[in-house]
């Protein structure tokens, strides 16, 4: 097979990833066992059969091709173990969502890199996969309507989304109690002002009815 230099060059930086990603040295993990990269079915994928596809792909000759889309999927420390989800369950299940969405079979490959502080696993799509309807090779976009979906997908299976809804629903709470105390303490002030004004005005009242019987006694004496 042969491939133009510019070509071969882009597609080591491919091979330089995928060893980076997945088997560079973590030593800063906490679990030790996360070493080497997962796909779809398995979870000892193998590097060089997924990078062989990449060479090989008539598609992604180019050396301006784009060979693969590089993503991250993040979660805060609490938050991963909270959720209790596996890097590897969340993303096949992320990446099937994805499938459905673009009506493509996709090829990928990923690495779990449980960093203290920063659990997250690294993927690896190839840019051309397989369209769902007739078999024949697809050029695979990701644009941000793409990653959102991904994102509600993630919040949907780690349950996030009943999270930030419940967080949702105390602020609201929150809101309509702050709200009721305010129209709470605007009642009782207006209460209280009515108060002070009957009050004034009975006193008011007092004064002229006592101004009129003096007055009234005044006329009877004379």
């Amino acid at each position: 097979m042969h491939m133009a230099k510019g070509s071969a060059g882009a597609t080591r930086k491919v091979l330089s990833h995928l060893k980076y990603i997945g088997f560079r040295s973590r030593e800063l993990d906490f679990d030790r066992d996360t070493k080497g990269l997962f796909d779809e079915k398995s979870d000892q994928a193998s590097l060089k059969k997924f990078y062989k596809s990449i060479e090989n792909e008539p598609g992604l000759r180019h050396s301006s091709t784009v060979k693969i889309h590089k993503m991250i999927i993040s979660l805060k420390q609490e938050d991963y173990e909270t959720y209790g989800k596996d890097f590897k369950e969340i993303a096949r299940y992320a990446l099937k969502g994805l499938e459905e969405r673009k009506g493509m079979k996709l090829e990928w490959v990923g690495a779990v890199h449980l960093k203290e502080g920063h659990p997250h696993v690294h993927l690896a799509i190839k840019s051309i996969g397989q369209d769902l309807t007739n078999g024949s090779n697809k050029r695979l976009y990701i644009d941000k309507e793409d990653i959102d979906f991904l994102r509600n997908e993630i919040d949907r299976y780690t349950g996030r989304d009943q999270y930030l809804e419940r967080n949702n629903a105390l602020e609201n709470d929150r809101m309509d109690m702050g709200l009721l105390k305010e129209l709470s303490n605007t009642m009782d002030r207006l209460i209280k002002e009515g108060e002070r004004d009957t009050h004034q005005a009975k006193n008011m009242a007092d004064r002229q009815a006592k101004r009129q019987a003096e007055r009234d006694k005044y006329d009877r004496e004379r």
